[in-house]
């Protein structure tokens, strides 16, 4: 890949990223509820109240309050919590830390273990193993992930007791970290394996149907080399963009998962933020929730003609 595309690919994230920003300012701001209310903890303090609103800069028109947030925010300085006045940026990439881990290790495992299954399935296609794994498919994409969690706190928890079903330690408390991570991992891997299973089957079925893979067929290439020396390289460009949205996906809604367990993750803290109004953690935490989408996504389009032969010739 050249670098005028990559620089033109990055050019253009620049008007998504101002997008996501108007979007997520309007949004708190139309959010039910008065800041200076929260801050204060007397609603009939009104004197009090219009001293704080005007130290907020409430009263000031939305495009004066949107520029002067976003002057700080290109600073880096995504301003303080009103509950707790911690600095709203350093809680965030604090919480990000422990939700990355767990999806980091989610979509890995999901990748690794659904697209060979459903390339598998798609080379035995009509055969009982590939109507297993779409019946597979199927249970996966219908289970909802609060109904997993769920049923692995009751079975593997509460009925076996073999593992804890609440808390989480750090990666550096070595292997009981594990214990803690295990359950929330296979609830999100099982959950998000069904989209990724579906993906890779139907990607290598419209693979397989190429003149190319009847060529190599004809020639009399083992099963073994034309499905990973033509078939995997060119199936994998889909399943790719696919592993890229559930990433970012999960980065944006593990909330539930972290909930059930009660894992300090930024979906978490999202969750407490926005039951306690504390806008300025809200609009830190969407905010950065949505860069970092937009981030893996770019990365996913950059990675493109490392799996995809063709893309590498192109300007």
């Amino acid at each position: 890949m050249t670098g005028r595309l990559i620089f033109r690919k990055l050019l253009l994230a620049v008007p998504t990223i101002l997008i996501v920003s108007v979007v997520v300012f309007l949004l708190v701001h139309f959010v039910p509820g008065d800041p200076a209310v929260l801050i204060v903890g007397d609603a009939n303090n009104s004197e009090l109240l219009a001293r704080v609103r005007v130290e907020l800069g409430l009263g000031r028109p939305l495009i004066e309050q949107y520029a002067d947030w976003l002057g700080r925010i290109v600073r880096l300085d995504f301003g303080r919590s009103l509950l707790t006045q911690e600095e709203v940026l350093p809680l965030v990439l604090s919480r990000f830390s422990v939700t990355a881990w767990l999806v980091t290790i989610a979509t890995s495992l999901s990748t690794l273990i659904a697209v060979p299954l459903g390339m598998i399935a798609a080379w035995r296609h009509r055969s009982r193993f590939d109507t297993g794994i779409v019946l597979l498919s199927v249970l996966a994409l219908s289970v909802p992930s609060f109904w997993m969690a769920i049923m692995l706190i009751l079975l593997f928890g509460v009925e076996l007791g073999w593992l804890p079903t609440m808390g989480y330690l750090p990666p550096s408390a070595g292997l009981r970290s594990l214990a803690f991570i295990l359950l929330p991992v296979v609830a999100l891997t099982f959950v998000q394996a069904g989209t990724v299973l579906r993906m890779a089957r139907s990607a290598t079925l419209d693979v397989m149907r190429m003149d190319y893979v009847t060529f190599a067929r004809s020639k009399g290439l083992s099963d073994r080399r034309i499905l990973f020396r033509h078939v995997l390289p060119n199936a994998f460009s889909p399943v790719l963009t696919i592993v890229g949205l559930i990433f970012g996906n999960l980065l944006a809604g593990a909330a539930i998962i972290e909930t059930v367990f009660t894992v300090p993750g930024l979906g978490r803290l999202l969750v407490e933020s926005i039951t306690s109004r504390d806008y300025p953690v809200i609009q830190g935490a969407v905010l950065f929730i949505s860069l970092v989408y937009i981030a893996v996504n770019l990365l996913v389009d950059l990675l493109y003609p490392v799996f995809d032969p063709k893309l590498r010739t192109k300007p």
